[in-house]
């Protein structure tokens, strides 16, 4: 019999990886539409596609995946909505700091808002402020 070598795994990065891939929205959005599809389908077409047996057995199981899928969904969802509002906060204010032009009554950007994030202006900005 071999030698088994010992292979090292990085748990850390695979579990990054699983949780990156449960807040995406692909894996709930499948398992919620199989569900959905195999709870709601008429009770003739299931006869017809030989599911009705496997749907009528495994009926609570199907209802429990899609009750998590849609939380996951919700989940996914709430996250992008996180991240939209905190973009938007950030552009507030940007927009707050940057000057008003008098004549003209609108404001002025010295630079565009994404440069400035790419640069981190704002953040030598907010830093500057609190030494003064």
């Amino acid at each position: 019999m071999a030698a088994m070598t010992p292979v090292t795994v990085n748990v850390g990065e695979a579990g990054k990886e699983l949780r990156e891939w449960l807040k995406s929205r692909g894996p709930w959005l499948f398992v919620f539409g199989c569900a959905a599809v195999f709870l709601f389908i008429p009770q003739r077409w299931a006869q017809a596609l030989g599911i009705d047996q496997l749907r009528d057995r495994h009926r609570a199981w199907l209802g429990v995946a899609m009750i998590v899928a849609g939380v996951g969904l919700l989940v996914s969802f709430g996250g992008t909505a996180a991240t939209a509002w905190n973009h938007r906060k950030r552009l507030k204010a940007l927009q707050a700091a940057c000057t008003t032009c008098r004549r003209r009554r609108r404001r002025s950007f010295p630079v565009h808002p994404r440069e400035y994030e790419k640069r981190n202006i704002w953040t030598r900005r907010m830093e500057s402020s609190r030494v003064s």
